[in-house]
């Protein structure tokens, strides 16, 4: 199985701005981009994306680019727009319980032929984690959903963001084999410097593809800038993983 390779802006600025970065994501070998536009953040006052209108942005660059494109739903009133535009539907951390949203974003998802992609809230257990996957097995199969181990809060969350737990990548692969696991090392470093130690942990591991915050400048980054890693530093991931790719099997 390829590794599966989701690389880009935690958040976009303008067409412009997503093309560059999804354009060189894809050299670098990213094989779907990541942007968000409808962002949930903790503080009303932070930087929340474009919003509906950057589903436009997202279309464009998708019909440039070629490749697929992931970008989170927020709440039920969005789902329908996002679902028209998105591959891939991802549902948030923070939302990862809103079972409305689950259910409505896995109907909408069966009725335009995608995939959904659903973040580990940063407190759940694997039973609410299998939990959130009934409600969207209700109207999808296992071959259209995705889970993204993202790292959870434990008493050591001073020196990393989260903690990632490397322990779930085996025994999902055992457990849960039809429905594709991924990391995103991006949320549970904190930091682009660790970027890639961690993703080749997850993927040593066990985890079947990655989730990563990349963008060309990353200065211009207006959400989670210190997580996110250059160009150059994706390519060298994804060079990394290959190998792996090629000696685990």
């Amino acid at each position: 199985m390829k590794t599966e390779i989701i690389a880009g802006p935690c958040s976009i600025n303008s067409y412009e701005d997503l093309l560059e970065t999804a354009m060189a994501a894809k050299k670098a070998g990213a094989t779907a981009i990541r942007a968000g536009v409808l962002k949930p953040r903790t503080k009303p006052t932070s930087y929340q994306g474009l919003g509906i209108e950057g589903l436009e942005c997202l279309a464009r660059v998708r019909d440039e680019v070629g490749l697929p494109i992931v970008t989170e739903a927020r709440d039920v009133a969005s789902v329908d727009a996002v679902a028209q535009v998105a591959d891939i539907i991802q549902i948030g951390s923070r939302n990862m319980q809103m079972y409305e949203l689950l259910t409505t974003v896995a109907k909408a998802a069966a009725k335009h032929e995608r995939k959904v992609l659903l973040k580990r809230h940063f407190a759940a257990n694997h039973t609410e984690i299998m939990g959130a996957i009934e409600y969207l097995k209700q109207y999808l199969p296992e071959e259209k959903i995705m889970f993204c181990e993202r790292g959870i809060r434990t008493f050591e969350n001073t020196y990393s963001r989260f903690t990632l737990d490397i322990n779930i990548f085996p025994y999902w692969r055992e457990h849960c084999p039809g429905i594709t696991i991924i990391a995103d090392p991006s949320h549970s470093a904190g930091e682009a410097k660790y970027v890639p130690q961690i993703a080749l942990a997850a993927l040593a591991a066990g985890a079947q593809g990655l989730l990563i915050e990349a963008r060309v400048r990353p200065e211009d980054e207006q959400c989670d800038r210190k997580q996110t890693i250059d160009i150059p530093t994706l390519k060298q991931v994804v060079e990394l993983a290959g190998r792996m790719q090629y000696q685990t099997g």
